[in-house]
């Protein structure tokens, strides 16, 4: 009993030492988490000696975060509360849309109480975002502000410097005008303002110009008493005898003086017409010649007994049934002879109605622009037969030939309205190159001591007087070179009348549609000779000129109505010429036919479409006088 009482002692003495162990290593442990507890919590700003104490305040919040939480949730409000009332329409209330989340969660705190921590980082985070967004927009506006305001202040720059011109200008002005009145005598009082002193020199301006005023009507008056006197319209007066002795030598020497320069320019005007018709009368002559010489008979050339010899083989060869034909080509070069058949026949006259109803209908709309020729009905009359046989090819030829022809004086007429607009484009340099001629003409008859020339008493504004001017340039130009000391003067008018002369020249072939012959100047030729060649071709210039349009002239080569709609609607004038071809290939194909060799003009090209018109009316008429014969049998 005594073993096991000892065992048990035993035992509990081990369980002892055991049980004080570990409350030995449970206390060092008490004390490590003390000595590591307490500096924890210390440094959460505890300062008890409890652990339990220093644990709880490790668990809960520190009071800095409750202040860092206030602080984020017044700076959150504060942020909202800096929109501008214009603001909250559309910025601030994008950023409150986006805020709604953590404002729900502010709501839910007690009244006074800090948000919590996670509360508060999603505050401080969402002012972060919204506070650079607001940075960047407010920072834009005020970039938007700066450039406004550099805008402005360029603006107020140059303002600055257009008033400091305008300062400048007006101190220029008042000084001006302080010489101005110092000038005319009539100083302004000191400290006048500008407008005071403009006022004062206009005052004076006027005064001396009523003074003038009455002096220039006194002076008037007197010149045309003068003048009176020398024309013998008034009565000499009171003078002395010696002063009415030489007014009446003045005034006659004034009359012979005018009535010289007016036969001058009569003899000048009536040079320069006869000269322009004969050019006219030539080329007509010309024409005629060439027309005449299309429409020659070849019998006169080749004898009578040849073309009865040729009419006898014909005849032989017909009755005897042998080829006839050789014999009517013989026949055919000595006359103008169409030989058809009746069918070919009535197929021509077909055609040549047909087109003639189109062009009597065409010639109708351009005499509604411009009556220039009868009344196209003429041609399609409709009723009877009028002067003309429709119904025969030999009778329709002789409308279609008039139609042709009334078709060549549109054509005509279209080409010189052309020749009006071309030559209108040089009329403002031809007056300025021949008032220059003029003037030095008239500097060396001076120089000379001869009167003033006859040319520079014509008027060039009037279209007339720029179409007489130039051949009475050319007299006075004629007449210069017959004094004695011409030849300098010569010297320095050459080449400038050359130059005038081939200003005129290329006026003159724009007009006309034509290149006038020009006089090949010599090789040797001497200035005087220069001279007096170019006043030959400036008379000659000038003499085509007014034949050819001084119908224009007393319109200042501007086109009437009609002339203008005329060469506006030339498209009615290639309608006719296009008719007319159609008829001619079907005459042209005729056997025995004149051969047509009539080209197509290009467009807006008025001479070439002239041509074309004549040329047309011309083999018309000379188809107008063949024959026309059906051959044997058919």
């Amino acid at each position: 009993m005594a073993g096991h009482t000892t065992t048990v002692q035993r035992l509990e003495r081990q369980l002892q030492l055991e049980h004080a162990r570990a409350l030995s290593a449970l206390h060092e442990r008490y004390t490590a988490l003390c000595a590591e507890l307490f500096p924890a919590a210390r440094a959460r700003g505890y300062a008890g000696v409890d652990p339990v104490e220093a644990v709880r305040s490790l668990v809960s919040d520190p009071p800095a975060l409750a202040e860092v939480g206030r602080a984020a949730a017044d700076l959150w409000l504060t942020f909202f509360g800096c929109f501008r009332d214009d603001e909250a329409a559309y910025e601030a209330k994008q950023f409150r849309e986006r805020a709604d989340p953590l404002n729900r969660r502010l709501a839910q705190r007690q009244p006074g109480a800090a948000p919590d921590g996670p509360t508060t980082l999603a505050l401080l985070d969402a002012l972060d975002t919204f506070v650079d967004e607001r940075h960047a927009a407010v920072s834009a506006r005020i970039d938007a502000l700066l450039a406004e305001i550099a805008k402005a202040q360029g603006e107020v720059r140059k303002a600055t410097l257009g008033a400091a011109h305008g300062s400048d200008e007006l101190a220029r002005v008042e000084g001006s005008l302080d010489q101005a009145l110092t000038e005319v005598g009539a100083p302004a009082a000191a400290g006048a303002s500008a407008l005071e002193k403009l006022a004062v020199l206009v005052a004076r301006l006027r005064e001396d110009a009523a003074g003038a005023r009455v002096r220039a009507d006194h002076a008037a008056h007197q010149l045309a008493r003068l003048v009176g006197v020398l024309r013998g319209e008034s009565d000499l007066g009171d003078l002395p005898p010696e002063v009415l002795g030489v007014l009446a030598e003045i005034r006659r020497l004034a009359q012979a003086r005018s009535e010289l320069e007016r036969a001058n320019r009569e003899l000048y005007a009536k040079q320069a017409e006869s000269e322009g018709g004969r050019r006219e009368l030539v080329e007509l002559l010309a024409a005629a010649e060439r027309r005449l010489r299309g429409l020659g008979d070849a019998d006169e050339e080749r004898g009578e007994d040849r073309r009865l010899e040729l009419y006898r083989r014909f005849a032989a060869a017909v009755e005897a049934g042998q080829d006839w034909k050789s014999a009517l080509e013989k026949v055919r070069s000595l006359e103008r002879v169409l030989t058809l058949d009746h069918a070919a026949q009535q197929r021509l006259v077909k055609v040549a109605d047909r087109q003639l109803a189109s062009l009597a209908q065409t010639l109708a709309e351009l005499r509604a622009i411009q009556p220039i020729t009868d009344d196209p009905r003429r041609l399609r009359p409709r009723w009877f037969g009028g002067d003309y046989d429709f119904r025969s090819l030999n009778g329709i030829l002789r409308p279609l030939a008039a139609a042709a022809a009334d078709l060549a004086q549109y054509g005509e007429r279209a080409r010189w309205a052309a020749g009006v607009q071309a030559l209108a484009k040089h009329v403002p340099k031809l007056r300025a190159v021949f008032r220059e001629l003029v003037k030095l003409v008239a500097a060396w008859r001076a120089k000379l001591g001869d009167p003033p020339p006859a040319s520079l008493s014509i008027s060039i504004d009037p279209g007339s007087g720029l179409l007489a001017l130039p051949a009475i340039l050319a007299a006075d130009l004629d007449l210069l070179l017959k004094r004695r000391k011409a030849a300098s003067a010569a010297l320095e008018l050459a080449p400038l009348i050359d130059a005038g002369v081939g200003l005129y020249h290329q006026a003159v072939t724009d007009a006309k549609g034509a290149a006038p012959t020009r006089v090949p100047a010599p090789k040797r030729e001497s200035a005087a000779a220069a001279v007096a060649r170019l006043a030959g071709e400036l008379t000659a210039l000038a003499g085509m000129l007014e034949t050819s349009f001084s119908e224009a002239a007393s319109d200042d080569f501007r086109l009437l109505p009609p002339d203008a709609a005329l060469l506006s609607d030339d498209h009615l004038l290639r309608l006719g010429l296009s008719q007319l071809d159609t008829v001619l290939a079907e005459l042209a194909a005729a056997p025995g036919a004149p051969t047509s060799k009539a080209a197509t003009p290009a467009r807006g090209d008025p001479q070439a479409l002239r041509m074309a018109l004549q040329e047309r009316a011309d083999w018309l008429e000379l188809l107008t006088r063949y024959r026309i014969e059906t051959p044997p049998g058919a």
